[in-house]
């Protein structure tokens, strides 16, 4: 709690098109149905002190201002600080953004917050408020995050195209910055395979706009005091 992550990027190995500054995070979060987005400025680095009560599980996704990503970190831990007051003191809070009614379904019933939902069944979920369009993201860990938009009030439908057991984000939001996120939830292994054939997940993906390292445009790191963490390549 506290500790404070300094990301830096570039380009390096990837491929594609540019990236175009200011950049953000969207941190997602087990403990609020509210993504945050974290102004990271138009530099190349950028540090921030992690402000969640011990016990959060959080993931990190970073995005151009064109709404372009770069992919999620891994889902990390919150812990206790052990360097007492002063670093509590320092640590700023984050802002809260204006929340997002849904009715979310899946195929035995109301979606859960942390739920495990069967791999290759569907998950829909219905803004009750808002004005279109909307944007449903999908953000797995160590993944670029995708998007399906609908110009509508009709729900979004996203089949589970994750192998079983792959944690994931999601969060919808409208135009005028209503959010609601969930997760993190997981794929099941008891439902059927058909859509993890090779090339399904990509091409069933309206929206996918990415800049992930080698196989995409962008990437960033996490490094902290302790220790430097590279985000893996994704797999083409």
């Amino acid at each position: 709690q506290c500790e404070v992550l300094h990301l830096t990027w570039g380009r390096r190995q990837a491929i594609g098109p540019n990236p175009v500054a200011p950049y953000s995070l969207q941190i997602y979060t087990s403990t609020f149905q509210t993504p945050f987005v974290v102004d990271a400025g138009d530099r190349l680095e950028f540090s921030w002190a992690v402000p969640f009560a011990p016990g959060t599980l959080y993931q990190i996704c970073m995005f151009d201002v064109n709404g372009v990503t770069s992919g999620c970190q891994d889902t990390y831990t919150v812990i206790p600080n052990l360097n007492g007051t002063d670093d509590m003191l320092n640590c700023p809070n984050v802002t809260f953004l204006k929340p997002l009614s849904i009715t979310g379904t899946v195929a035995n019933g109301p979606i859960s917050l942390f739920g495990f939902v069967d791999q290759c069944t569907d998950i829909s979920i219905k803004p009750n408020m808002g004005t279109p369009p909307f944007t449903l993201t999908i953000a797995p860990p160590l993944h670029p995050s995708f998007n399906l938009t609908s110009n509508t009030m009709d729900p979004i439908t996203w089949t589970v195209s994750l192998s079983r057991a792959m944690p994931f984000f999601m969060s919808m939001v409208s135009s005028e910055g209503l959010v609601w996120s969930a997760g993190p939830m997981h794929s099941g292994g008891f439902g059927p395979t058909d859509c993890l054939a090779p090339g399904t997940m990509l091409s069933s993906l309206l929206n996918l706009r990415t800049f992930v390292c080698l196989t995409h445009v962008y990437c960033y790191r996490i490094e902290t005091r302790r220790r430097r963490i590279p985000l893996p390549p994704v797999p083409a």
